[in-house]
């Protein structure tokens, strides 16, 4: 990296797993000189989770609203960008929204994939969506000279609301598994009465189950509770800060291809994912211990759209079994046993 640059923004303004993966480039920047300042920019949901991050400095807030009022809220982000000074601005977004923040930036000033009208550091080709994410941003860490650091630090757990107090209290003694049963993609989702039957199995194994959703899970985390023998503890989050506070009250996460499994893992939890129409290799978290269960099909990955699986009745979801689940969940958990008992 040149020597004169002493303060980067990163922009991300994807999804929760998209931020967490960005986490590779805040902490190759640190790695690189613990002096460089860092700033974020992140969508206005997710922007308290990175004040937990210690590698950020500073964390700004894209707002989506509509209209003129889109235009002005944009301006007077790069109003705030333009006040921190820094040398470079790396967009590791790539979507019309972050191209509106570079135009205004600067061309000169500005990095990311391909685009030479758009950056004036580039790389020689856009972002190769066949590949992981978190691998795309250590090719853009390239462009800056850096090694990427693929084991950032983990996410500080914050403290629970008193909310969350209150109901930790019922959540039953160590081991914990925390499952996340929600997807934002319909074709990711796991038949609920399967969710059902492993959170029997774990509670008849002597494994405390908590179900954990965020504010469109409601309806299937209730769901799972109900079509359970005996209906375990449930927690809706409504917020990220509440989502990674009551994961960091597990001792291992159960969940699908989703945002709240990168924060598990950001967090430290060793967690098993079930894979369907996308694949690990594509979508896994790029650190933290992460066991894959998933059943391979011909159709595998496809372009995820609701509606158009070739094989409803047969799909590569409906074909992984709770015993495949169980059991890694149980391998983990021996494992991570057997790590605390030569500590």
């Amino acid at each position: 990296m040149d020597k004169r640059i002493r303060a980067v923004i990163v922009v991300q303004l994807g999804r929760l797993g998209d931020v967490i993966a960005t986490r590779v480039a805040f902490a190759s920047l640190k790695a690189h000189d613990p002096m460089i300042r860092v700033a974020a920019v992140v969508q206005e949901a997710y922007g308290e989770l990175l004040h937990f991050d210690p590698c950020v400095d500073s964390v700004y807030l894209y707002r989506r609203v509509r209209g003129l009022a889109a235009f002005a809220a944009v301006a007077g982000l790069i109003g705030e960008l333009r006040r921190f000074g820094a040398d470079i601005l790396l967009d590791v977004t790539g979507t019309p929204r972050s191209r509106y923040i570079c135009l205004g930036y600067g061309r000169r000033r500005c990095a990311g994939w391909g685009r030479p009208w758009l950056y004036a550091t580039r790389t020689r080709e856009r972002r190769r969506r066949e590949e992981n994410y978190g691998r795309e941003v250590a090719r853009l860490l390239g462009l800056l000279g850096l090694d990427a650091i693929v084991t950032p630090p983990p996410l500080a757990a914050p403290a629970g609301s008193a909310a969350l107090i209150r109901a930790a209290a019922s959540w039953g003694p160590a081991p914990r598994v925390v499952i996340h049963p929600g997807a934002s993609n319909t074709l990711r989702q796991w038949p609920i009465e399967r969710f059902a039957a492993l959170a029997d199995h774990f509670c008849s194994s002597g494994v405390s189950v908590v179900l954990l959703g965020g504010p469109d899970d409601q309806a299937t985390v209730r769901r799972i509770a109900a079509t359970c023998r005996q209906p375990p503890p449930t927690y809706l989050t409504d917020s990220v800060v509440d989502l990674m506070a009551a994961l960091a009250a597990g001792n291992a996460f159960v969940g699908l291809d989703s945002g709240p499994l990168h924060v598990a893992t950001a967090l430290g939890l060793p967690a098993v994912a079930l894979y369907g129409p996308s694949t690990a290799y594509r979508s896994a978290p790029l650190h933290g211990s992460v066991s894959e269960v998933s059943v391979d099909l011909p159709c595998r990955p496809c372009a995820q759209v609701p509606g158009a699986c070739e094989r409803p009745t047969d799909s590569c979801m409906r074909r992984i079994q709770v015993s495949d689940v169980l059991e890694a969940t149980l391998r983990l958990l021996e494992r991570e046993r057997s790590t605390c008992r030569k500590l």
